[in-house]
């Protein structure tokens, strides 16, 4: 990743590590996925409960590459993602499909930053909130809205006759 004319990369620090007890037990206590990578991508830090979500335990996903749990189709829209958050220090939002560790697909929502410490950019952390049952719902709510359509005009159809 391209180095920024006025910002030092640094080896990559584990951010949750730093943090007080409390603070490292609200992150163990979400349901969300929150990790920190490093500056290649690898993962330094993720809770619990995120890692089941994928059907891993933290130690199975600590050091791999976190680009390889997107579906194929999303790694070059989320890589680019990545890179720009980096580069220009911004807060990210992306929808991306996610492959668990049995390969069964999770929609999720993220929210990425990098880590600066003294204007000196030390990697990323984000968080991934699972969209897989709005999904479902929402593929529920347009199947039924066609049937409702249907239904509809069936009705016109005989109140016509």
């Amino acid at each position: 990743m391209k180095e920024n004319s006025d910002k030092k990369i640094l080896t990559p620090v584990t951010y949750f590590e730093n943090l007080p007890d409390d603070i490292k037990s609200f992150i163990e206590l979400s349901d969300d996925l929150i990790f920190q990578l490093d500056l290649s991508g690898k993962i330094k830090s993720i809770n619990k409960n995120g890692a089941r979500l994928l059907d891993y335990k933290p130690a199975e996903l600590i050091d791999k590459y976190f680009f390889e749990l997107f579906k194929p189709s999303f790694r070059n829209n989320v890589l680019n993602v990545f890179k720009h958050a980096i580069n220009e220090n911004e807060n990210k939002i992306f929808e991306a499909g996610v492959l668990g560790k049995y390969k069964d697909e999770f929609s999720f929502k993220f929210r990425i930053k990098s880590i600066t410490t003294d204007g000196e950019i030390n990697g990323l952390i984000g968080i991934g909130k699972n969209h897989s049952a709005i999904r479902r719902l929402e593929e529920k709510i347009t199947e039924l809205n066609e049937n409702l359509k249907e239904t509809k005009r069936i009705i016109n159809i005989e109140r016509s006759r």
